[in-house]
């Protein structure tokens, strides 16, 4: 799998556990290019990582 910086945190997050769940073996983060834009998550992905942040 891989994502930029359009693809919200909690969503990636989200994907990783699942693909655990299902019974990935191993993850492991690459290091890439070093990106500084952010982007403002949409209301429903900003709850979500509320209920996910506790």
């Amino acid at each position: 799998m891989t994502a930029g910086a359009s693809a919200p945190e909690v969503l990636v997050n989200e994907l990783i556990a699942r693909l655990k769940a299902l019974g990935a073996g191993s993850v492991r983060q690459l290091e890439g290019a070093s990106e500084s834009v952010v982007f403002t998550l949409p209301r429903e992905l900003a709850a979500r990582q509320a209920r996910n942040a506790r």
